[in-house]
């Protein structure tokens, strides 16, 4: 089934810290946000000074043996026959190169995203497959992350972003022999550097290390212990919680699942087993598990998420509604009937991890809004609950998204249904 096959495979980027509330669930939904420029322009003017990068409006290359018909996007569902994770990554990249010779960056993901509006299992798996974007687009900018990142953008959330890292982390060969190229005491210099650049720009500085998560989980090959020792490496507490954000989701949706640490009789494990600095990030992507043991079925999932450690509780409930939220893009209703099995008391919580992660989709209300304006009393629902939804999305956008209140306003204007648009605006402080 797609959905589940979904739940397997995406990468969501959804990480949280013990931060100030909005900024807190930004680090925690932002797979996030970018608003390109700010501290990257330091590192982008000196190695676009440096080395001759290409322009957004060309094509990356020009590859001569390309074949003379591009390829359309939703051929590359073709590569998920592949089991095997090194395989499977060969196909995405061949496929990406050869387009490439098409198209650049930003036009490749606007197609992606696209041509996934009326294909699910696209859309289910553009994540992973903005990953091999991103790569790619490391290895044709010199090499260089902020020139990367420039051509980035936030759509399939993050997934372009997450790739630049792991063709930084990881080097060109890295499917060739991705085991032995680099030591462990090697990476640990490596990832306490790699981001500095970028660490004036909240947005990017996540980007970066989330990716770096992810690269480091893979490059273990889904060794928790060892993974988050490396990333224990580095000297801020938001640098360490960003990463350990990574690795977790990277072994939950690693396509080797052998070597994941999780255990399908257990739907609380790793994070009933780990040290107490890690929990939080774990339980933010537990559902993840919880949805490949159970299925989809809420109930199982409600009552797994009341057995966390106590402090975790909610928190495993944000982690629920961060996988639900792609049931809204591709217009399910399941999210709205999870909402009435939730008990009072977490439904808020269910409700945040949803918002942030349809707004960091699109880095606006696109899909926030007309969720939250269905939940009217007349079909069941508590007033408070429409009028948290849209505060949610309108308070995610004003911190997270750093939009002013004018902006806001425009989005309120843009994707508020019409009976809405007022009441929108007028949540807006």
């Amino acid at each position: 089934m797609v959905v589940n096959r979904f739940y397997k495979l995406l990468k969501f980027q959804v990480i949280s810290i013990n931060v100030p509330p909005v900024l807190n669930f930004f680090i925690v939904f932002l797979f996030l946000g970018l608003l390109l420029g700010g501290c990257s322009s330091y590192s982008r003017s000196s190695s676009i000074s440096n080395n001759k990068t290409v322009s957004d409006d060309q094509v990356l290359f020009d590859n001569t043996d390309a074949l003379s018909k591009e390829k359309k996007m939703t051929e590359i569902l073709e590569c998920t026959k592949n089991n095997d994770k090194v395989e499977l990554e060969k196909c995405y990249d061949s496929f990406i190169r050869e387009k490439f010779s098409f198209k650049t960056t930003k036009q490749l993901i606007e197609e992606l995203d696209s041509d996934a509006n009326t294909d699910d299992e696209l859309r289910l798996l553009c994540h992973d497959i903005a990953h091999a974007i991103g790569r790619n687009t490391f290895y044709k900018f010199n090499k260089s992350i902020p020139s990367a990142f420039e051509q980035c953008v936030q759509t399939c959330h993050a997934g372009c972003y997450h790739g630049v890292i792991q063709g930084f982390f990881l080097g060109e060969d890295y499917q060739k022999e991705y085991d032995s190229h680099i030591t462990i005491a090697e990476m640990k210099e490596k990832i306490k550097m790699a981001c500095k650049p970028l660490e004036l720009n909240i947005k990017e500085n996540f980007q970066c290390l989330h990716g770096m998560g992810h690269a480091i989980q893979f490059y273990v090959d889904n060794n928790l212990t060892i993974a988050l020792d490396i990333c224990d490496t580095l000297s801020k507490n938001y640098d360490r919680n960003s990463c350990y954000g990574g690795v977790f989701m990277e072994n939950i949706v690693s396509v080797n699942k052998e070597t994941r640490q999780i255990k399908l009789d257990s739907p609380l494990y790793p994070c009933d087993n780990l040290d107490e600095k890690y929990k939080y990030q774990c339980y933010l992507m537990q559902t993840s598990i919880m949805i490949e043991i159970f299925g989809e079925n809420p109930d199982k999932i409600i009552d797994a998420c009341k057995k966390a450690d106590k402090d975790y509780v909610q928190t495993c409930f944000i982690s629920f509604g961060r996988d639900r939220s792609n049931y809204v893009r591709i217009k399910s209703e399941l999210p709205y009937d999870d909402i009435k099995k939730i008990d009072d008391e977490y439904q808020m919580k269910y409700m945040a991890g949803l918002i942030y992660a349809l707004v960091d989709n699109t880095w606006s209300g696109y899909y926030a809004f007309p969720f939250c304006s269905k939940l009217d009393e007349d079909k069941g629902f508590d007033k408070k609950l429409k009028d948290g939804c849209y505060t949610l999305a309108i308070n995610y956008l004003k911190g997270a998204m750093a939009k002013s209140k004018e902006e806001v306003m425009r989005d309120c204007e843009n994707n508020a249904p019409s009976n809405d648009r007022s009441y929108c605006i007028e949540k807006i402080v």
